[in-house]
């Protein structure tokens, strides 16, 4: 019978990288059973038990070399370090480090070139000459264009072309924490939101977070 793979060593090095995290978040000398304790006061007891399984994980492999034998990592353990350190990082990270710098349409294309940016993206905004949001094209509004049989050819300044409304809270500005837009987007069901210079419906266009 082949050997299992020893994940020992990817597993010290991701509880590191966490402990690094975790003291520029919170303090250079917090611990992971500090942030354990504050999540477990919040009530968040599932990732506390799965963190507290991970401490003495790392506890027992920092002071046993016969790790593997005795209490062996698997690969699962390390996978879920890595998506620990993500929901941390998110603390952190700003819409501006995670979105895309997604190009919208302009007020010179037209339904098929919409159509085809479509084919990438759940919605494309789109902008006037000075990049100021008017709504959105998406496949509602490309429905709507084909059962009224408008030229595909016709631009959206066109008046005839009626874009998707976009609701402020499917907006943000660029600092805006992305633990806070996960949030929104999970709470109001949003697949995708839309980075503007003021955070509303009406600013400049930026970008886009895609869920």
């Amino acid at each position: 019978m082949a050997n299992k793979k020893d994940y020992t060593e990817e597993f010290l090095t991701e509880f590191r990288n966490i402990e690094q995290l975790l003291q520029q978040l919170y303090g250079p000398n917090t611990t992971f059973r500090d942030v354990e304790q504050k999540l477990e006061a919040k009530g968040d007891t599932d990732v506390t038990k799965k963190m507290y399984v991970l401490r003495v994980m790392r506890n027992y492999a920092s002071h046993n070399p016969d790790m593997n034998t005795f209490m062996p990592v698997s690969e699962e353990s390390c996978v879920y370090m890595r998506k620990l350190y993500d929901m941390f990082k998110r603390e952190i990270t700003t819409v501006k480090d995670s979105m895309s710098r997604t190009k919208p349409l302009s007020i010179q294309d037209n339904i098929v070139q919409g159509a085809k940016r479509l084919l990438k993206l759940p919605a494309i905004p789109v902008v006037d000459n000075n990049g100021i949001m008017l709504g959105v094209f998406n496949s509602d509004v490309l429905k709507k264009c084909v059962s009224e049989e408008m030229s595909l050819k016709m631009r959206f300044g066109k008046d005839v072309v009626k874009l998707a409304q976009i609701p402020n809270r499917s907006c943000v500005m660029q600092n805006m924490p992305m633990k806070d837009v996960f949030e929104t987007m999970s709470d109001c069901g949003l697949d995708m939101m839309f980075v503007t210079d003021d955070g509303t419906s009406k600013g400049k266009f930026i970008g886009t977070v895609v869920k």
